[in-house]
């Protein structure tokens, strides 16, 4: 197996602090029933084993981007509802990094300062300023299922969540996933 870059373990740490959202930063892996085009199949999980990684599977908000990538073909997403993927992503790539460049800041910040014998006061704004980055990558991921909640239809919808729950419970993400059970 090959050593994680720079860029997984960036993303591994934002998926730690939050979840969801770093399903918009994740490299894509491809797979099975990746629409071709499509920037992100495979993304966001780490899918090496059975179910969802450990860090997604428990995190606050469900990660759904990277299961409507993956399958994507799956879900018979139609051209516009893959352009507004595509735009959407795009849009938010430079927010989710701006955001991690903020919270990696100051989490570094509040670190050494409690390494340091720091207290009271003095680690006051330094924890603020951690909680005010983690509320705003917590809305964005929310901000994400919302969006795609209101893109997918009703049937797409309930297959992405479907495979969530199936995937959540260890099972398989690849072909099969998205028949009908």
């Amino acid at each position: 197996m090959s050593k994680p870059s720079g860029i997984h373990n960036l993303f591994f740490a934002v998926i730690l602090a939050l979840g969801p959202a770093a399903a918009l930063a994740t490299p894509g892996a491809g797979g099975m029933g990746q629409a071709p085009g499509m920037p992100m199949a495979g993304a966001g999980c780490h899918l090496s084993g059975p179910g969802l990684h450990w860090r997604m599977a428990n995190a606050p908000v469900p990660m759904l981007m990277p299961i409507v990538w993956r399958h994507a073909v799956a879900l018979k997403l139609t051209p516009t509802q893959e352009s507004r993927l595509r735009q959407w992503r795009g849009e938010h790539m430079k927010v989710m990094h701006s955001h991690w460049e903020q919270m990696q800041k100051d989490s570094k910040a509040l670190r050494k300062a409690l390494l340091g014998g720091e207290s009271g006061r003095a680690i006051t704004p330094l924890e603020t300023a951690v909680l005010k980055d983690h509320a705003g990558m917590l809305q964005h991921a929310i901000g994400q299922v919302e969006f795609l909640h209101h893109l997918l239809t009703p049937a797409q919808w309930t297959e992405t969540t479907r495979i969530y729950t199936h995937m959540k419970k260890g099972g398989k993400p690849g072909p099969g996933t998205c028949q009908a059970r």
